[in-house]
């Protein structure tokens, strides 16, 4: 059994210059696989968005969010499967969640009928989740999902709206960062 009940509150702050919201989001999280014990938590996670318009068509921006990541019904569950002929994964059912926060700073153009908008970013990752790799006595992948450690990303983001004609636009993306992966003793 599978579930969760969520609630999300926002307050918006509007002038011809500057927007602004503040959220929080409440979930409650409930999987219950048959013959384990039943994994329940609680989370509260902020989130909270400024833009200033610098110039009719110029804003910048900063941005925070938290949010967090179950575990599916396959990374709990301790049965094996087989991916391919040469491995062999299992879940956990001690996994936690994982918990993600990002803040975001951003400028944005617009150019005619096109947006261009240019970000720098922090993101970081806590109990991520993954499969650890051995290998056993019949030279088998034996993989189980743990909780490996944190992961921290800086970098910056490119992306757009680009209208060529009438009919025809391109959505440019581009993101480029350093990570940084920290495991725990596990891993």
């Amino acid at each position: 059994t599978e579930g969760s009940i969520a609630a999300y509150s926002q307050a918006d702050y509007s002038t011809s210059t500057l927007t602004a919201s503040a959220g929080l989001r409440y979930e409650h999280y409930l999987l219950s696989p048959s013959n384990h014990k039943a994994s329940q938590s609680n989370h509260l996670m902020p989130s909270a968005t400024i833009s200033y318009k610098l110039a009719p068509k110029h804003t910048i921006s900063l941005a925070y969010r938290q949010w967090v990541v179950a575990p599916t019904v396959y990374q709990l569950s301790p049965a094996a499967y087989s991916p391919d002929l040469n491995a062999t994964q299992t879940g956990n059912p001690q996994l936690g969640n994982e918990s993600h926060f990002k803040l975001t700073a951003g400028y944005s153009v617009q150019m005619g009928k096109s947006l261009v908008t240019a970000q720098l970013f922090a993101h970081a990752t806590q109990n991520a989740i993954g499969y650890l790799y051995s290998v056993d006595a019949n030279s088998k992948l034996m993989g189980q999902a743990n909780n490996l450690g944190a992961i921290e990303r800086l970098g910056a983001q490119l992306t757009g709206a680009i209208r060529i004609t009438k009919s025809i636009s391109v959505s440019p993306f581009v993101k480029v960062y350093s990570a940084v992966v920290a495991p725990n003793s596990l891993a």
